[in-house]
């Protein structure tokens, strides 16, 4: 007995020395005297539409990650998320498809969220989880903003045998932010969590990763949703197209690094300096070959 409790406590001060030293792990957060929903939602009881400029699926490798995180194989930027102040509710919505996920109180005292995928809703009908299905990772989130600027999701595991952090996370902001306001959440997000890597979206054009609907095609997040609903979650996302993976890591703006001009020659970014390089190539190569095959064609003096 007494070498067991020596070993006990030997373990419980081995995981304070080490969440105490390393660095990277996960930031309490702080909800004082209410309801995370509560504090995103101050003075706010409407519903408020908010789109998303960052995405980060947690890199739980051997894992099927959180609900929250499936987007059925389509681009992040397709989904809307959508707070029902005065609910604990919200949604994740491409176009006329919704996901609808439930919010508990914070976890004393760790401060952790734990959010449920409760439905799925479609203009015609909505399916309810079955209760059945478990979802081990729910309890595993922390919300911070305000609706009217920013709503920051943020997904955390300690894993102590690595000494690292798992992450994951969304970022939604409002469609009144200005691009300048855009730029300021994500430096404020990256400098309270430094274990977090957020994308740069310095001189990126408003809403940018804006997507056209032919792009989006909820069909496939439909279809993810139902096999939730039944327990039956597909073990990985169908396969994304090279622009919807361009478009996932905040390059919508850009065109690709190498795609052809012509067959002949690689566009490379920014388009606007490099096109007349390009076609000022193409018509030094179209003189060159003319003078050569002219000298080739005139009368040889022996």
């Amino acid at each position: 007995m007494a070498f067991t409790a020596i070993a006990t406590v030997t373990r419980v001060l081995s995981m304070f020395v080490l969440f105490s030293c390393c660095q990277g792990l996960c930031e309490v957060e702080d909800y004082p005297q209410q309801k995370a929903t509560d504090s995103i939602c101050r003075n706010q009881t409407d519903s408020v539409e908010l789109y998303p400029i960052a995405f980060h699926p947690p890199p739980l490798s051997g894992v099927d990650e959180h609900y929250l995180f499936r987007t059925g194989g389509i681009a992040y930027g397709c989904l809307k998320f959508v707070m029902h102040c005065g609910t604990p509710n919200f949604e994740l919505r491409c176009q006329s498809v919704s996901a609808i996920y439930n919010t508990q109180p914070p976890l004393i005292p760790y401060g952790a969220l734990d959010i449920t995928f409760t439905a799925m809703s479609t203009p015609t009908y909505s399916v309810e989880r079955n209760e059945s299905c478990e979802n081990n990772l729910s309890n595993r989130f922390y919300i911070i903003g305000h609706v009217s600027r920013f709503v920051f999701i943020r997904f955390c595991v300690n894993v102590v045998s690595t000494k690292t952090t798992i992450s994951g996370y969304w970022l939604f902001v409002s469609y009144d932010n200005t691009q300048q306001d855009n730029e300021q959440i994500v430096h404020d997000i990256a400098k309270k969590y430094t274990s977090i890597k957020m994308p740069n979206i310095a001189g990126t054009p408003l809403q940018s990763w804006w997507i056209p609907k032919k792009r989006c095609n909820c069909e496939l997040y439909r279809e993810t949703l139902q096999r939730i609903t039944e327990c039956n979650p597909a073990m990985f996302e169908k396969s994304k197209t090279l622009l919807q993976k361009m478009l996932e890591n905040n390059e919508s703006d850009r065109l690709l690094k190498y795609k052809l001009l012509l067959g002949i020659f690689p566009i490379i970014e920014p388009w606007y300096i490099m096109l007349p390089v390009q076609l000022f190539l193409v018509a030094t190569g179209a003189f060159s070959f003319c003078i050569v095959a002219a000298s080739q064609n005139s009368p040889q003096v022996f």
